[in-house]
């Protein structure tokens, strides 16, 4: 039997210092270990087009790399941006879900890796969140919300434009046509400019698309399941429309990862309103309540702990590091070439380009220099990382293919060993 209870107070602070812990549980992770405190490898095409804007050099991406070519201390950017996106979510939330609500925000795969990697999406979801923060004021506002909305294209195109559409869609609905009739023209704007430029999709490929399944910019399962449980229990109540615009913003989110954050937001609230429900109710066998309690916060926090291990474990870690720096200080031009599982931050580290071939590519299986060189002098190598995953995948950790050759061969130099890595020089012909 169930029976009414005072809502049990969860404080913002707790909520906050429990994201505090596991962020710093993060970094000092990191540097106990002697990885750069920033985690996984996308991080480092960002950080190596920061690094060129930062340069004098105009680069046409996103607004993102421009604040990120300015800060002193890169790995910083994304905890400051991630700040601020949890305290304008905490403005947004109804106050009775609010720290339930944050509390969930802070304990998925996608929140932490906005708080830790550089992604335009952290500073997407601030901007965003400011600009919803900004229309909920009212009329005065409507010109720094056409601002901070005209500003979404330029951190990632198709998500911004998207964004605007939803935007406008809200705006007509309440009657408000300025704000509308702003944000249409401005996705035509930027849609006609796009395809002047020749502008290129480039979709990405859906992962695993859920961070308990190893995606580090995923969802979570937990939450997600959640959420569903909740909707599908409030199905009457709710509005039609809303419920298949969250559905169809959840499936483009494959195709956009940036556009994930926010589609967290209403998953999130409803999952909250589950955590609400169940924290109004007394139960008649207390100690019941009490481990349904514990359960669920386990969970949670298992979650958060399983993803806060992957960024800790992911690239780059010292071996690469330390190759790339050293092909970085080396005065010899020419690019590296490396396997599918060597991350992009040998790209940042060494500042020369890299040739990425596939396990399979008929270069690691050559056994002579006649049929290699091409490829190479092509490619512009001169130098080549063999991992342990390539030595497994490519040549079964034997002298095959293009193994024999590097070993046996005068063209080929080893100049570097660190841990179970390689790195190899190639001599000009």
């Amino acid at each position: 039997m169930l029976k009414q209870n005072n809502l049990p107070k969860l404080p913002r602070s707790i909520v906050t210092l429990t994201l505090i812990l596991i962020l710093t549980f993060i970094f000092l992770s990191r540097w106990f270990i002697g990885a750069p405190l920033t985690p996984l490898d996308n991080s480092y095409a960002h950080l190596a087009t920061a690094q060129t804007i930062s340069g004098g050099q105009f680069v046409e991406t996103s607004l993102y790399n421009y604040l990120l070519a300015f800060m002193p201390f890169p790995w910083l950017l994304p905890v400051i941006l991630g700040l601020l996106s949890f305290h304008l979510l905490g403005r947004l939330l109804e106050k009775k879900l609010r720290s339930y609500a944050l509390f969930l925000f802070i304990v998925t795969p996608l929140a932490l890796t906005l708080f830790t990697a550089q992604t335009q999406a952290a500073l997407f979801f601030p901007v965003a969140l400011l600009a919803f923060l900004m229309y909920q004021k009212g009329n005065r506002f409507d010109f720094i919300t056409i601002l901070l909305g005209a500003l979404l294209p330029l951190i990632d195109l198709l998500a911004g434009i998207v964004v605007l559409l939803v935007m406008s869609l809200y705006a007509l609905h309440e009657g408000r046509g300025r704000v509308a009739g702003f944000f249409i023209l401005i996705n035509v704007l930027f849609i006609l400019v796009a395809l002047f430029m020749g502008f290129d999709p480039n979709f990405s490929l859906p992962g695993m698309f859920f961070g308990e399944l190893g995606d580090p910019y995923g969802y979570s399962l937990f939450i997600v399941l959640l959420a569903v449980f909740t909707m599908m229990s409030q199905i009457k109540s709710l509005d039609t429309g809303h419920v298949l615009l969250v559905t169809l913003l959840f499936a483009l989110s494959a195709l956009l990862p940036t556009l994930r954050p926010l589609v967290l937001v209403p998953l999130i609230v409803s999952a909250a309103h589950a955590l609400h429900e169940f924290a109004t109710k007394k139960w008649a066998l207390p100690f019941l309540k009490q481990a349904s309690t514990l359960l669920l916060v386990c969970l949670a926090l298992f979650v958060a702990l399983s993803h806060a291990q992957l960024l800790i474990d992911s690239e780059p870690q010292p071996p690469i590091v330390e190759l790339a720096e050293y092909v970085g200080l080396d005065v010899r031009e020419g690019g590296i070439l490396v396997s599918e599982d060597i991350d992009g931050s040998v790209l940042f580290y060494s500042q020369k380009p890299v040739v990425v071939f596939g396990y399979e590519d008929s270069l690691f299986s050559s056994v002579t220099i006649d049929a290699s060189a091409p490829v190479l002098r092509e490619n512009g190598v001169r130098f080549f990382i063999v991992s342990p995953v390539l030595e497994e995948l490519a040549w079964g950790r034997s002298e095959r293919g293009m193994r024999f050759l590097m070993l046996h061969n005068e063209k080929f130099i080893n100049i570097m060993i660190v841990e179970e890595y390689e790195l190899w020089l190639v001599l000009p012909e």
